[in-house]
């Protein structure tokens, strides 16, 4: 499966820092964090996790490609596989409808944090207008 999403695309390389590690559903934890975590008990370092080669050289991922091999309006809209072709049941379709919009809304999440931090929300000082009135 994995080798599938790395040829059409859907793989993409990001820093530890931005990976979030899920244990349960109450939990969650950045890559980079778990990796350092599994170092220290272990008694190596981070690099020494790294995959390693034959010659005990640490292997080179393959390249991957900055834009998708496939047409991202083709995913949105194509039908789902039904449960008779044995790839997708109504369990794991509902599963991966989550998984997208627990991505969508982190990414929106994020984007609303920038947006404040360019120019942050003038919040309506309710408080006033109510003295305002009643004192009038």
């Amino acid at each position: 499966m994995l080798a599938g999403f790395q040829q059409t695309g859907k793989l993409r390389k990001v820093p530890t820092e931005a990976v979030e590690m899920t244990p349960n559903g109450n939990t969650t934890i950045a890559l980079n964090v778990l990796n350092n975590t599994i170092a220290e008990q272990k008694g190596v370092t981070v690099n020494d996790l790294a995959l390693k080669g034959p010659g005990g050289q640490t292997t080179q991922q393959p390249d991957i490609q900055s834009e998708p091999a496939v047409d991202p309006a083709a995913v949105y809209t194509a039908e789902p596989a039904t449960a008779t072709d044995g790839v997708l049941d109504d369990n794991a379709l509902a599963a991966q409808y989550r998984s997208q919009a627990d991505a969508l809304y982190k990414e929106a999440k994020a984007l609303r944090a920038q947006a404040e931090e360019l120019v942050p929300t003038i919040k309506k000082k309710a408080s006033a207008k109510k003295t305002e009135t009643s004192a009038g």
